[in-house]
């Protein structure tokens, strides 16, 4: 289990909404181990799920 801690506004939010295929970044990449989070929804929510 992994925490993600920071204050009021500094996108903590944001970056869990990304990570979940949520809401697109303007720019940059993520990657979940092997995954591709950008290109392969369906795989980050299957291993998110």
């Amino acid at each position: 289990m992994y925490g993600l801690l920071g204050p009021n506004g500094a996108g903590t939010s944001t970056l869990m909404r990304m990570i979940a295929t949520l809401q697109e970044p303007d720019e940059g990449s993520i990657h979940l181990g092997d995954i591709d989070v950008l290109n392969q929804k369906d795989e980050v929510r299957e291993t998110l799920g």
